[in-house]
């Protein structure tokens, strides 16, 4: 076996006690890239010739904007070494990214760890079973970005960047956490179950894991907080969970009196802290800490979009996630200062064209006093197959469980001018464009129940063009609000033609 050569930092963490609290940190920075395919995940005796990257990184940063026909979309391969001490021995370890563009395989040394279908959401796996503690670890990652029919979008307005573009971290906690590895969702949910002036109802959800070899008797607490680090709601929970098992729990009634009500004028948000303790001793195990803004709101036909009881005219604009000279492959920084603009240009909604964004970017806007429309990039047509259903539906899924506890999102959508590409092609027989709609309609109708499942008190949209199709097909009614795209002045018609509501309920 040759030698293996990789020139990537070495990434070391200690814990003093028993019980750590979870470390969260990137492994961002010296990864080994290959510009297309290789023979071998174990990857011996090459990584000296290949380049050296951070991450965010993609391949297209330059050849998506140069004068030549087409970009490359296919496979690039991404290494790092890593030496995992002895002491995370008994912990759960996991690698998590944020966003790889489409598909990724992950290996450790060698072995297959698992698969992720999708751009824009993300994904993680357990490591702690496969490592060699106090020893070299080589992660090696292939990304593909060629064209998938049975993996959306499958083509719009946008470049379709290749390659690991958002944060990879590794997370690590006691053998007993939250639940991980759920969607690579935060593992514990927030509800405002429901909020007035005069008081907030909330509730805790979610998961907690035993991979320990003992049963466990444990508390679940949780606190809210204020800005002044005032404790203003507690709830603690008893739970029992026997050895490598589960336990879903959920904390109802948690009340707020006179609570600070969250706005786009005086975004203000609490700090919910649950953490997993001893039954005995009280020492911790997990903790998370996520904010949460206290607010209401509703669409109506006839006021429009209600905050708080009040009518709030929507301001808003969209927002793609790239920037000149690095492709998709942006910084939190740059996420953060894109927003922070758009908030000074006087906008208090955003579209979040026309997929799931960074993490940074739901947290700066819950800061900020951005109210968000979130969707997945089901965009221009669908393919009629089962596969390509089931990658919708668990990209709408990921997407949801991944941002649900941000106070910013009102919406979530999941399709975008789905039938242009049928309705325009005029020479179509009428048996297929019907056909074609019946199905785009029916995955509608799915996407629509699960995001009403996922997340009962946001509202479902769907971005239309202008064609009375969609009427036609039944998709007008699906989902709580319909956004007309109109192009008046642009594709068709005179500037002055546009007058009305953009959204509809």
């Amino acid at each position: 076996m040759g030698k293996i050569i990789l020139y990537a930092s070495i990434v070391l963490f200690a814990c003093i006690s028993a019980k750590c609290q979870r470390i969260n940190t990137t492994i961002n920075s010296a990864w080994k890239f290959h510009h297309g395919d290789v023979s071998s995940p174990i990857i011996i005796d090459s990584l000296q010739n290949w380049e050296t990257v951070n991450i965010p990184h993609t391949w297209n940063d330059r050849d998506a904007f140069d004068d030549q026909p087409g970009y490359y979309r296919g496979i690039g391969w991404y290494a790092k070494e890593l030496i995992v001490p002895m002491e995370w021995k008994g912990k759960s370890v996991f690698i998590h990214f944020e966003g790889a563009n489409q598909e990724t395989d992950v290996f450790l040394n060698g072995k297959h760890l698992g698969n992720h279908k999708g751009g824009y959401t993300a994904f993680n796996f357990r490591i702690d079973d496969q490592v060699n503690y106090g020893q070299k670890n080589l992660i090696t990652v292939k990304v593909d970005n060629k064209h998938d029919k049975n993996i959306p979008p499958l083509n719009a307005d946008f470049t379709f960047y290749g390659g690991i573009y958002r944060n990879v971290r590794l997370i690590v906690s006691d053998a007993v956490h939250f639940d991980i590895s759920n969607n690579a969702s935060d593992g514990v949910f927030i509800e405002t179950a429901s909020v007035s002036k005069q008081k907030a109802i909330i509730r805790i959800s979610g998961k907690v894991a035993n991979r320990s070899l003992e049963t466990r008797k444990l508390k679940i607490k949780t606190s809210i907080i204020d800005k002044d680090q005032n404790i203003v709601a507690t709830k603690v929970s008893e739970i029992t969970i026997p050895p490598n098992a589960e336990f879903d729990f959920q904390q109802d009634n948690i009340e707020v009196a006179n609570p600070k009500l969250w706005s786009p004028a005086n975004p203000y948000l609490y700090d919910a802290n649950t953490r997993i303790t001893d039954d005995h001793s009280d020492s911790s195990y997990d903790e998370l800490s996520l904010p949460v803004g206290l607010r209401w709101y509703a669409f109506d036909g006839g006021k429009g979009f209600m905050l708080n009881g009040e009518p709030l005219k929507l301001i808003g604009t969209n927002r793609h996630q790239d920037f000149s000279g690095k492709g998709n492959a942006l910084s939190d920084d740059c996420h953060r200062n894109d927003y922070t603009k758009i908030k000074e240009l006087g906008f208090n909604f955003v579209r979040l064209a026309h997929y799931p964004q960074a993490q940074e970017v739901y947290r700066t806007c819950d800061e900020l006093g951005l109210l968000v429309w979130s969707e997945i990039p089901v965009v221009n047509e669908i393919t009629q197959t089962p596969e390509f259903t089931e990658n919708c539906l668990n990209m709408q899924r990921e997407h949801i469980r991944q941002t649900r506890n941000h106070t910013c999102i009102i919406l979530y959508g999941y399709m975008n001018e789905v039938l242009i590409r049928m309705l325009s092609d005029r020479n179509m027989p009428e048996e297929q464009r019907h056909q074609i709609g019946n199905s785009t309609a029916a995955l509608a109708k799915k996407l629509n129940d699960l995001t009403k499942k996922e997340a009962p008190q946001r509202s479902t949209v769907m971005a239309q063009h202008y064609d009375t199709g969609y009427n036609k097909y039944g998709m007008s009614s699906i989902p709580d609000v319909v956004g007309w795209n109109l192009y008046f002045g642009w594709y068709y018609g005179n500037l002055e033609d546009l007058s009305g509501l953009w959204l509809a309920v």
